[in-house]
């Protein structure tokens, strides 16, 4: 196992909502003329915010986006993402995050979850890459998003299409400036810093999903090709309501986090586009949300 490669795509990776994020790209119909998108304008006093909820897994035939997307960052000139990505691929940062998501020699995943969720892991890995055996070096929270990545990878996605590598490489093209809502370190610690029985629960939820989202993969691209916010809520959020305490740490606190410095984007005179996971953006205390509370103008795209 490739510990590199998995580690290479932890920042931005939601735990258990890599999938959710990720996974409603598989049909390939397009959207209906006068169709929304996930994509939302805040009008500030001296400038504007557009907040695009990204895929951090795609593929290259989904390319070009849609028009107001394109229009929108086309408009903008700062582009900002979860994290500078262009840190995330240091070998510095890519080597703290292999050690970070990994066991000391002696001690092993097995050891450190139940037996019910490293058999049903054992499993999934037995048909996914041939060996139950190939996360025992990983922590639970690494597990998981190892685990979404290689879902995904099988279904034909790539990180390197995903929407924010793909804006990335576009704003150094053209020479826009670049920002991060976090730091790399932050990021990290959202998932070293919690507990083993979160961690399992990460896990868990992402073994739940590898199995509901062959079931549903069309119907979640349709919701959010038309920007479907009510069905895009019950695909990307209910699902996580059984772990509250995860969903807090690794959704709401950060959304609430992110507003002071959106709002100084909106008074800094020039646009923005604002590329984040797509469960950011909708449902209660989510980045709109909150922002139309505090009286900014929040219109759907």
């Amino acid at each position: 196992m490739n510990q590199s490669k998995h580690s290479a795509t932890v920042i931005g990776l939601l735990a258990f909502l890599v999938a959710a994020d990720t996974t409603l790209l598989h049909a390939q119909t397009k959207p209906a003329a006068g169709t929304k998108h996930c994509l939302w304008h805040v009008q500030g006093k001296k400038s504007a915010v557009y907040l695009l909820g990204s895929m951090h897994f795609l593929k290259k035939e989904f390319y070009p986006l849609a028009k107001p997307i394109e229009e929108a960052y086309q408009n903008s000139q700062i582009v900002m993402f979860e994290a500078d990505l262009a840190e995330i691929q240091t070998p510095a940062v890519q080597s703290k995050l292999s050690k970070a998501g990994q066991y000391a020699a002696g001690e092993t995943l097995k050891q450190n979850i139940s037996s019910k969720t490293y058999a049903e892991l054992q499993t999934y890995l037995k048909e996914a890459v041939g060996s139950g055996t190939a996360f025992d070096s990983l922590r639970p929270w690494m597990a998981s998003v190892a685990l979404s990545e290689i879902e995904l990878q099988r279904l034909g996605f790539n990180p390197e299409h995903g929407v924010d590598n793909y804006f990335f490489r576009r704003a150094k093209q053209d020479k826009k400036e670049i920002r991060g809502l976090e730091t790399v370190d932050f990021q990290l610690s959202l998932f070293t810093g919690l507990s083993k029985e979160d961690q399992e629960e990460m896990l868990r939820q992402s073994l739940e999903d590898v199995v509901a989202s062959r079931k549903i993969l069309t119907e979640m691209t349709g919701a959010w090709q038309r920007g479907d916010t009510k069905k895009l809520e019950k695909f990307l959020l209910e699902s996580v309501a059984d772990y509250p305490e995860v969903h807090k740490k690794l959704l709401l606190d950060r959304n609430k986090q992110w507003i002071a410095k959106i709002e100084r984007l909106l008074d800094s005179g020039r646009n923005a586009f604002v590329v984040v996971g797509a469960a950011h953006l909708i449902g209660k205390e989510s980045v709109v949300d909150l922002l139309g509370k505090k009286g900014f103008k929040v219109r759907q795209m």
